[in-house]
């Protein structure tokens, strides 16, 4: 998500602050499979959470990326769509808990 709106980020950092373990859960699942969870970060915490927090350093980003590389090989690989599958349900624990927070900002 590049640069959701302060809602929808304020949720996200909430769901990190409260459960940090579970969010860290499907980033590992994702990252498991090849992904990692970056984005741009702010330098200091974000007003309203602690800096010592054990996921500081998700709560100050300002954007959260899934990124996954795939070279030539992956993409003309016979199998590419099973390939996909696999990898896109790896990563549905993150998306599905990030789509979460947008609805719950967006008041759906």
């Amino acid at each position: 998500m590049y640069r959701p709106g302060a809602a929808a980020m304020k949720s996200i950092r909430d769901e990190i602050f409260l459960n940090g373990d579970a969010f860290a859960s499907a980033v590992a699942e994702a990252e498991a499979e090849g992904f990692r969870m970056q984005g741009e970060a702010l330098r200091r915490m974000p007003v309203g959470y602690p800096a010592d927090h054990p996921y500081a350093g998700w709560l100050r980003l300002k954007d959260i990326d899934l990124v996954h590389p795939a070279d030539d090989a992956f993409m003309r690989d016979d199998g590419l769509l099973e390939r996909l599958v696999a990898k896109f349900r790896s990563a549905y624990a993150i998306t599905s808990l990030l789509n979460r927070c947008v609805a719950y900002a967006r008041g759906v």
